[in-house]
């Protein structure tokens, strides 16, 4: 029976009514697991990927997540991500990490990303639909807590979403106040863009100076329609 060659398993590694050895656990698990138990190959990759009861291996530790994810198990699931996010014992593979993390979050997993540029690269394959269906709020939440983390990119793409609408509600005034975030830490559109904002009174109160200003600091940086933006300003004696 593979839920009691699993369950045996689980007895060995935490010491239930046995004495704890994870050389058993892993005897067990491996059982279970070749016979296509999704909780024991998840236990599995966690006993290669520790080295708990057996050398540590991340190819089979990727190998017995994936197994475990295929069949649905939220844990493998968010594991399986972290393995393709990091290139350990696969390659490196931001969409198929996206599908797995977005399937986690679909069953409640909270499992976390740790690295802000790892957080903005899923989230670029949730808007751009690389390798996963494309999935707005998914984007706006992977950015949102990149952003959180200090990652500049990621808070403008986050000020995108609200300028238009994608993935949350609609938010001018917090699309500008994530485009100054961005923008004071050097990121040119996002200069660009806050320019625009204090041009039309988008998100802030109409300031041409200010506008002026940013469009300035983007077209220092190669941003091309705001230096347009800048010479066209001069021609009509505004600076």
């Amino acid at each position: 029976d593979l839920g009691a060659q699993s369950d045996l398993g689980i007895a060995y590694a935490i010491g239930d009514g046995v004495g704890q050895d994870m050389s058993k656990a892993h005897y067990w698990f491996q059982k279970a697991a070749e016979g296509g138990n999704a909780g024991a190959q998840y236990n599995l990759g966690g006993c290669y990927a520790n080295g708990d009861g057996t050398e540590i291996n991340m190819a089979e530790a990727a190998k017995w997540y994936q197994a475990a994810a295929e069949q649905g198990q939220a844990d493998a699931q968010f594991c399986i991500a972290l393995c393709y996010v990091q290139g350990k014992g696969v390659e490196q593979d931001y969409p198929t990490a996206a599908k797995f993390l977005g399937a986690a979050r679909a069953q409640g997993h909270e499992g976390m990303l740790d690295d802000p540029h790892d957080m903005y690269n899923v989230g670029n394959c949730f808007a751009q639909g690389t390798g996963v269906t494309q999935n707005w709020q998914e984007a706006a939440f992977w950015y949102q807590v990149a952003t959180e983390q200090g990652h500049t990119a990621s808070a403008y793409d986050l000020g995108l979403c609200y300028s238009n609408g994608e993935g949350v509600e609609k938010n001018l005034e917090k699309a500008a106040e994530l485009y100054r975030l961005a923008a004071d830490k050097g990121h040119r559109e996002a200069q660009h863009d806050l320019g625009i904002c204090y041009a039309i009174g988008g998100g802030v109160p109409e300031n041409e100076d200010l506008a002026i200003d940013w469009m300035r600091k983007a077209g220092q940086q190669g941003q091309l329609d705001a230096a347009y933006y800048v010479g066209v300003a001069y021609s009509r004696a505004l600076i």
